[in-house]
C-alpha cells in the first residue's frame, strides 16, 4: 500500500464529523432516517455509486442505529431490465438489515420511462412486485394484491411508533383514499409520507390549479392525462386532501425536481401539528449526484432533527444552507435562507479572457466550447464544461479598439439542450471591421457553490428549469413586453450590484435598473438594431437573462453603479477613483496590478425606450481603465448609467479557501479526489501530492 493511499484512507476516516460516531450509551435512543434521492443515472450509468450507499447503510445499521430507508422514486431512468437489476443489486444489501420503502418515480413508469401509463417493471416479482423480498418485508402491506408501488410501513424508533406511507408517481384519487383510511387506523403513529412529487425547487408545493405549467415537471403535464378515467394528485392537493387532515403527519419526502436538488417548508395542518416537506434530488451533479443522499439524526428529546447530506462516494458532508439544517419535529421552522451578505469564505469569482478571430465572431455565431467541441471550461477544472445550474457566466466586450464602438455579447445556455453555456459576439449595425484578431471577450464565471447570488430567467419571466434557488423573498415576473420585474429582498439602489446579461444568441440585448424605492430591478429586453429604424427609441423585446447579484460587502470587490452625466456613483465599493473626462468617457482608476490582469464587466441600467441602447466598450490605460459608451444605432458618444465589476486574479472576489483544490468554492471530498489524481499545485508551492497537500486539505476539511 502506497503512502497516499495509507494516507488518503486514514485521514477521511479521521475526518468524519461526531455525528456519525457510533452511538452512546447516554443517546441510546437517537436513531437514523436515511433517504435515497433520485438513482436513475446510476441504474443507468453509475451503479456503484447507487450501491456505495446501501452498502454504506447496511454497514453502519448498528452503529448509527439506522432504523428505516426511504427511496424517493425514479429508481431507474428509462424503466428497462438492465437498470432494474442494478436497482436490485443495490437494494438487496438492506434485506434483513434494515427495513425499507420505494415510492417509484415518473421515470419508472411507461415505454422508457416516459411516464405515459402506470406500467411498471417495479411491480414485477422479479423485482419489487408481490412475491418479491420488498413485499415480503414484515410490518406492511399494500393497496393492490399486484402490485407494490403503493404501501404502508410500520417500525418504531426513539421510543415512538412511526407509519410511513410510500406512493406512486402522481397518485390516484383511489389512492389518497385509502391512503387516509391507511392514516385514520393508525392514528397512534407518526406519520410520514414519501412521493416522488410534492415540493417545488422554490418551496412551494406542486400546485397544477395556481401555477400550471410554469412550475415545470408537474404530474398533471405527463401523457397519464390522456388515458381516460385516469385522476392525478400533484403537491397541493396531497396536502390538502391528505397530509394536512391528520394531527399525526410529521414529515414529506420527494424527489423528482431538477436544479441544486433541495427545497423545504413546513406547515402547520389542521389539527395545528407541524409538517416539515423536503426535496432532495441531487441527479443534476456529477455522475448523477455522486452518492449524495440524506440522513435524518432523530434526538433522544423526541423533538430535534438533524439533517444533513452524506455522500459515501466521496464521503463528505455536503454544508450548503439547504443541505445541513436541525428542525424542532413538533414545531414549524422559518424557512430556509443563504445569506445575503457573501461570506469572506467565499471563492473568488474566475476571470478570464478568451481571444476570438473574426471568423469565430462572425454574424450571431455562438463560440461553444462544449462537449465533442473545444469546450468552454473552468480554470482548473480540466475539460469540464460550464453548466448553467451550476453557475452564471457573465461576459461583455474586453478591451476593444476604438473601431468597435458598438460591439456586444450575449451568453446563450442551453443552446441544443445540453444544458451548457456557450457565448455568442455581435456584430454592431453600423460598421464590423474585419481586423478582429487578437481582440477580447472579458469573462467571469460565478459558481454557485461558492455562494455566489444568482440565477436564469426565461423570456417569460419565470426561473429558467434547473435555476438556481435563491432566498424565498425572490421573486422574478413578466410585466409587459421586454419587461420584468426582479426582487432579492435587498435594497437594490445602495446594498450591491447586480450584473445582468441576455441569454438570446440573436440580436436582443438587456438593460436592469434599480427602482427608486429601492425595491428590486426593472429588467428590459430590446432590439437595438430597431433605433435606426425608430430615430434612437429601442424596440422592448421579450428576452432570457442571467443575473449576478454581488453585495457591497463581498470581500475584495471593486464594483459600483454609476450616472455618467452626473458623475457619481450611487453604490460603490472598493478603492477606486471614477471621472468622467467627457461625453460618454469615464476614467476608472484602481491599482496598478489590477489594470493588467483584470476583467471589467460593464451593463447598461437604463430603461426608458428613448434611453436603451448604450454599447460599453473600455481600453486598458496606465493605472486603470477608460470606458467608451456609444448608441447603438449610430455610434454616437453618449452619458450612460452602468453597473459594473472589476475582477482579478491577484485580489479575487472572495478569499480562496484552504485545500479548495479544484478551486469550486468549497473545500470537500472532490479536492480530495483532485489531490489524489494530480496534485495541488495551486496551493503547494512544490506542486507535488504529497502528504503536505493533505494535511492543508484536512486543515481546510
Amino acid at each position: 500500500m502506497s503512502l497516499r493511499t495509507r494516507l488518503s484512507w486514514a485521514s477521511l476516516f479521521a475526518l468524519l464529523p461526531p455525528m456519525l460516531a457510533r452511538a452512546t450509551e447516554g443517546d441510546a435512543e437517537a436513531w437514523t432516517l436515511a433517504v435515497l434521492p433520485d438513482t436513475q443515472i446510476y441504474c443507468q450509468d453509475y451503479p456503484q455509486h447507487f450501491e456505495a450507499q446501501t452498502k454504506w447503510i447496511a454497514d453502519h445499521a448498528e452503529s448509527h442505529n439506522i432504523r428505516f430507508v426511504l427511496h424517493e422514486g425514479d429508481v431507474t431512468n428509462r424503466n428497462v431490465e438492465k437498470q432494474w437489476d442494478r436497482a436490485l443489486r443495490a437494494m438487496q444489501r438492506l434485506d434483513g438489515v434494515v427495513p425499507y420503502a420505494i415510492a417509484p418515480g415518473n421515470h419508472d413508469y411507461g415505454p422508457g420511462g416516459n411516464a405515459a401509463n402506470r406500467d411498471s417493471l417495479f411491480n414485477a416479482p422479479r423485482y419489487f412486485g408481490p412475491g418479491s423480498s420488498y413485499a415480503g418485508q414484515a410490518n406492511c402491506g399494500f393497496f393492490s394484491n399486484d402490485a407494490t408501488d403503493n404501501s404502508w410501513s410500520l417500525f418504531e424508533a426513539g421510543g415512538r411508533k412511526w407509519l410511513v406511507l410510500a406512493l406512486e408517481w402522481a397518485p390516484r384519487d383511489e389512492v389518497v383514499a385509502w391512503a387516509n383510511d391507511v392514516v385514520a387506523a393508525h392514528s397512534d403513529r407518526l406519520a410520514i409520507l414519501v412521493t416522488h412529487a410534492f415540493l417545488y425547487y422554490d418551496d412551494s408545493r406542486y400546485d397544477w390549479k395556481q401555477f400550471g405549467p410554469r412550475q415545470t415537471w408537474n404530474p398533471h403535464n405527463y401523457g397519464l392525462t390522456k388515458l381516460p378515467g385516469q385522476t392525478i394528485n400533484d403537491g397541493s392537493e396531497l396536502w390538502d386532501k391528505l397530509v394536512s387532515r391528520h394531527a399525526n403527519f410529521r414529515l414529506t419526502f420527494n424527489g423528482h425536481v431538477l436544479g441544486d436538488g433541495a427545497a423545504y417548508r413546513s406547515d402547520e395542518g389542521a389539527a395545528g401539528n407541524a409538517v416539515h416537506q423536503m426535496l432532495a434530488n441531487y441527479q443534476m451533479k456529477a455522475e448523477g449526484g455522486m452518492g449524495d443522499m440524506r440522513l435524518l439524526r432523530f434526538s433522544a428529546d423526541g423533538e430535534t432533527v438533524d439533517v444533513r447530506t452524506y455522500s459515501p462516494v466521496l464521503q463528505r458532508f455536503d454544508r450548503s444552507f439547504d443541505q445541513e439544517f436541525r428542525l424542532d419535529l413538533n414545531h414549524v421552522r422559518r424557512p430556509l435562507q443563504p445569506p445575503l451578505a457573501t461570506r469572506a469564505s467565499l471563492l473568488a469569482a474566475s476571470p478570464f479572457d478568451r481571444r476570438t478571430s473574426q471568423e469565430a465572431a462572425a454574424w450571431s455565431d455562438q463560440l461553444r466550447w462544449l462537449r465533442a467541441k473545444p469546450r468552454l471550461r473552468q480554470p482548473g477544472q480540466d475539460d469540464r464544461a460550464l453548466f448553467y445550474q451550476e453557475g452564471v457566466l457573465l461576459a461583455t466586450p474586453g478591451p476593444a479598439s476604438t473601431t468597435l464602438p458598438t460591439a456586444r455579447v450575449s451568453v446563450p445556455r442551453n443552446g441544443f439542450g445540453d444544458y451548457g453555456i456557450g457565448v455568442a459576439a455581435h456584430p454592431d449595425a453600423v460598421a464590423w471591421p474585419t481586423d478582429m484578431d487578437g481582440d477580447h471577450v472579458s469573462m467571469a464565471w460565478f459558481p454557485f457553490s461558492a455562494g455566489f447570488i444568482g440565477g436564469h430567467v426565461d423570456a417569460n419571466g419565470s426561473w429558467a428549469e434547473g435555476s438556481r434557488k435563491l432566498a424565498k423573498s425572490s421573486r422574478v415576473s413578466r410585466l409587459a413586453t421586454g419587461e420584468y420585474q426582479l426582487a432579492l429582498g435587498v435594497d437594490s439602489r445602495h446594498a450591491g450590484v447586480l450584473l445582468a446579461v441576455a441569454n438570446d444568441a440573436k440580436d436582443v440585448c438587456v438593460a436592469a435598473c434599480p427602482n427608486d424605492d429601492g425595491k428590486g430591478w426593472r429588467i428590459s429586453g430590446y432590439d437595438p438594431q430597431s433605433q435606426a429604424e425608430t430615430g434612437g427609441e429601442a424596440t422592448q423585446r421579450d428576452v432570457a437573462f442571467s443575473f449576478v447579484y454581488l453585495p457591497l460587502a463581498t470581500p475584495h470587490l471593486i464594483a459600483g453603479v454609476y450616472r455618467g452625466a452626473e458623475s457619481e456613483h450611487t453604490a460603490s465599493a472598493g478603492k477606486l477613483t471614477m471621472q468622467r473626462v467627457g461625453v460618454g468617457q469615464y476614467r476608472l482608476l484602481v491599482d496598478d496590478e489590477l489594470t493588467d490582469d483584470g476583467v471589467l464587466l460593464l451593463y447598461e441600467n437604463a430603461v426608458r425606450a428613448d434611453k436603451l441602447g448604450t454599447s460599453l466598450t473600455y481600453r486598458r490605460i496606465d493605472g486603470g481603465f477608460q470606458i467608451v459608451a456609444h448608441r447603438f444605432h449610430n455610434a454616437a458618444p453618449c452619458d450612460a448609467e452602468f453597473s459594473w465589476a472589476l475582477l482579478s486574479p491577484s485580489a479575487p472576489t472572495g478569499a480562496a479557501i484552504e485545500g479548495d483544490f479544484n478551486q469550486d468554492g468549497r473545500t470537500d471530498g472532490f479536492d480530495f479526489l483532485e489531490w489524489q489524481r494530480r496534485g495541488a499545485p495551486a496551493h503547494d508551492a512544490d506542486g507535488n501530492a504529497d502528504s503536505d497537500a493533505l494535511r492543508e486539505w484536512e486543515r481546510g476539511f
